[in-house]
């Protein structure tokens, strides 16, 4: 089965291919598209990054706030794009 949780689970294992594939067949959310943010940046795909943290946040904006502290993302503070994807 697809899910968040499992996906979570496999990230937390050092699983990342794993967990990238798990979310992509997992049912859309804010809680999927945020976790595909975070495989993006510990897989080092920017992209994958911006546009799932702009989706996360357009669904629950309580994203916005979370990304902005979370250490998953600490090379992206200062970062314009990462920025302009938690507006």
């Amino acid at each position: 089965k697809c899910t968040h949780n499992i996906a979570l689970a496999m990230l937390l294992n050092g699983n990342n291919e794993g967990a990238a594939s798990n979310l992509e067949c997992a049912p859309a959310s804010a809680a999927v598209n945020y976790l595909q943010a975070v495989v993006g940046a510990r897989t080092g795909n920017d992209n994958m990054v911006f546009n799932n943290l702009k989706k996360a946040i357009q669904a629950d904006a309580k994203y916005r706030a979370e990304a902005q502290i979370d250490r998953e993302f600490l090379k992206y503070f200062n970062n314009a794009d990462f920025q302009n994807a938690i507006k």
